[in-house]
């Protein structure tokens, strides 16, 4: 898991990097990247790099934390954001970038330490690997390895389940929609119809009966039944406040 810190004030960024570990578990993979400007967080996305969770200051010099946070939203939908600021005006402007959690300086470290072991669940969940029987082009079935993050979602037909992937490949499995929906439940996936269960990290917005998935630049437009519709809307709000399964 790669995390970005980013205050101009060096002792604040050690603080908090001393807080993320010191909530994770030893056993626990993690990179940990200091920036002491929102200048040179924003150099390093325009070179590539891509993180988990950003920590970020908002009152900084030049480029302060809301306005890269805007820019990095517009080429990374998925990473979440916490912002620590001694100002309160931003509050309102942090739902815009859907940020995660907007925490007050000082610190309050059990509930900073809190965040970070709800980011450190949901990045575990994500991270699910489902071991799947499929049918192969031969007609045969076969178990495969796929990641639950790269499942945008399951459609139910005759009898049998379609598995639509981020790299477009779509497996076909006998296995029951149900039986997946008991096992991804607590891993981002939810049931939005009797023949559809999707992953909520590709919802873009849900509009009446309709949910809105995208994966770069493919968009799928799924029904929603009336019966799911209050659940899916809890839920799709829930992830993006950073409180989905936690």
């Amino acid at each position: 898991m790669r995390i970005a810190i980013c205050d101009d004030i060096q002792e604040q960024c050690e603080e908090i990097k001393t807080i993320w570990e010191r909530s994770v578990d030893c056993n626990f993979a993690y990179e940990v990247q200091i920036f002491l400007s929102a200048e040179e967080l924003l150099q390093s996305y325009a070179q590539g790099e891509r993180y988990d969770l950003l920590v970020l200051d908002i009152k900084m010099h030049e480029v302060n934390g809301m306005d890269a946070a805007r820019e990095i939203r517009r080429i990374d939908s998925d990473v979440r954001i916490i912002f620590l600021t001694a100002y309160d005006q931003y509050m309102r402007e942090a739902f815009d970038v859907s940020a995660m959690h907007y925490l007050d300086k000082p610190v309050d470290v059990n509930k900073l330490t809190m965040l970070f072991r709800q980011v450190i669940k949901t990045y575990q969940e994500a991270h699910y690997t489902l071991y799947l029987s499929v049918i192969n082009t031969n007609g045969m079935e076969e178990t495969v390895r796929i990641l639950a993050s790269e499942i945008i979602y399951f459609e139910s037909y005759n009898r049998k389940v379609n598995v639509h992937l981020t790299d477009r490949e779509i497996y076909t499995s006998k296995t029951k929609i149900s039986q997946l929906e008991q096992e991804l439940r607590s891993r981002n996936f939810v049931r939005i119809h009797m023949s559809f269960l999707v992953n909520i990290k590709y919802m873009r917005r849900v509009n009446r009966l309709q949910t809105v998935l995208k994966y770069q630049e493919r968009e799928y437009t799924l029904p929603v039944s009336r019966k799911q519709k209050d659940l899916v809307e809890q839920a799709f709000l829930d992830y993006r406040t950073g409180d989905y399964n936690l």
